[in-house]
């Protein structure tokens, strides 16, 4: 059976706006209110995440995949695969590299205010990126 998962675009839960779109990036903002699960969705895209607000996520693979699928950010020490926890500062920003076949999951912010996040994200990447300049490790 096919993944129903959906992907970023539309955007899978009411608290995303697309502020601006080209053939490059589309860039969201997202705003997460406390002890609200988004929908399950799906990263296809590499994207950079700038926290407008104090965040802490909670980051729940989608059934069936492994904490593995789930993104990283690069440039900072998580015990990733099993660091599901997304916490950063006012101002904080972080490339998230994400898996060839995506990265599907929930997250919940388990804080005790809204958690606001600009999310740039890089079309051509991740997913998306052609199989053969994956494989080759280009970038298109």
């Amino acid at each position: 059976m096919a993944d129903q998962t959906p992907a970023l675009t539309p955007r899978p839960f009411s608290g995303a706006i697309l502020h601006f779109e080209d053939e490059h990036v589309a860039i969201w903002e997202e705003i997460f209110p406390p002890g609200i699960p988004t929908a399950p969705h799906r990263h296809l895209r590499d994207y950079i995440a700038v926290s407008l607000t104090d965040v802490d996520l909670r980051i729940e693979p989608l059934p069936g995949e492994a904490p593995e699928s789930a993104t990283s950010i690069v440039g900072e020490s998580l015990a990733h695969p099993l660091e599901l926890r997304r916490s950063s500062r006012r101002g904080r920003v972080a490339h998230v590299a994400v898996t060839p076949q995506g990265a599907g999951h929930i997250a919940v912010n388990v804080a005790d205010h809204e958690a606001r996040m600009l999310i740039i994200e890089i079309k051509g990447s991740g997913a998306e990126k052609p199989a053969a300049a994956r494989q080759q490790g280009n970038t298109p």
